[in-house]
C-alpha cells in the first residue's frame, strides 16, 4: 500500500504544478479580472457642414429682363445638343399655353461667385427673330428665374430644364453644365422658409415647383443662401 501511494503521489503534483502555470499563463495575457486591457474605440464620425443661413436684409426682385450674377459662364441660349425644337424628355416643343404656370428658380455659384443663368433656354425662334416654339420649362431672362408653362399640370424637374439647355447635371460622377470634379451640395428653400434644407439625392429629380428656390453650390461653401422676391407672380 505504501509503495502505491508513493507512485501515484509524483503524478499528482505534476498534474497541479501544470494546472498553476495555465493560470498564470492566462492572466498574462488578458484572462484575469485585473487586465489593463481596453478594446480599441471606433474614431468618431466626422461631423457633417453645416447648412448656410438664408440671407437676411432685403430680398432682391425677379424683376423681368433683368440679370442676377456676377459672371457669364455660359452663352445665352441652349448647347449643341439642347432642345432646338425636337421632343426632349418626352416635352414636345410648341405653344406656350399657360393653364398650368409656376415660377421657380435656380442660382449656381461656383467658389463663392454667383454665375449668371442663361437666357432664352428652351425658347426657339425662327431666323426672322419671331418665335418658332417652346418647352414647357424655359428662361426668358438673366434672373435664374424658370417659368413653367404647360396646358395641362404635371410635374416638371430640374432635370428637365437641364436637358433642354443641353447640359449635364451630374452629382455622382461631377458635372454641372460643364463644371466638373468640383465637390456640390444642393439647398432647397421653399416658399416662407425660414431655413434651407440640403438635397442629397439626384438632383435632376428635384421638382421645379411654384416658388422653389434651388441653389447649386460648388467648390468653396457660400455664406448665405440668396432668397428672392417673385415680385408677385
Amino acid at each position: 500500500m505504501v509503495m502505491r501511494e508513493l507512485a501515484v503521489r509524483p503524478r499528482c503534483r505534476n498534474a497541479a504544478w501544470i494546472m498553476m502555470s495555465l493560470a498564470f499563463a492566462l492572466a498574462g495575457c488578458g484572462g484575469g479580472s485585473g487586465s489593463n486591457y481596453q478594446q480599441p474605440q471606433p474614431s468618431p464620425l466626422p461631423t457633417p457642414p453645416a447648412i448656410p443661413p438664408l440671407a437676411t436684409g432685403v430680398q432682391s426682385q425677379l424683376i423681368f429682363g433683368g440679370t442676377i450674377g456676377t459672371t457669364h459662364q455660359w452663352p445665352d441660349g441652349v448647347s449643341s445638343t439642347g432642345g432646338t425644337g425636337q421632343p426632349i424628355d418626352g416635352i414636345a416643343c410648341g405653344d406656350m399655353i399657360d393653364t398650368y404656370h409656376v415660377h421657380a428658380h435656380v442660382s449656381i455659384f461656383l467658389n463663392g461667385d454667383q454665375l449668371i443663368f442663361p437666357k432664352l433656354i428652351g425658347i426657339v425662334v425662327n431666323p426672322d427673330g419671331s418665335l418658332k416654339c417652346g418647352y414647357v420649362t424655359h428662361t426668358h431672362d438673366e434672373t435664374g428665374e424658370i417659368h413653367v408653362e404647360s396646358a395641362v399640370q404635371g410635374t416638371f424637374t430640374l432635370g428637365n430644364l437641364f436637358d433642354v439647355w443641353g447640359q449635364p447635371l451630374d452629382a455622382t460622377n461631377v458635372n454641372v453644365a460643364g463644371i466638373r470634379g468640383m465637390p456640390i451640395r444642393v439647398y432647397i428653400v421653399e416658399d416662407g422658409d425660414t431655413a434651407a434644407k440640403e438635397f442629397t439625392g439626384d438632383p435632376k429629380t428635384i421638382e421645379l415647383s411654384r416658388h422653389r428656390q434651388i441653389t447649386i453650390q460648388i467648390g468653396t461653401t457660400i455664406t448665405a443662401i440668396p432668397v428672392y422676391d417673385y415680385a408677385g407672380a
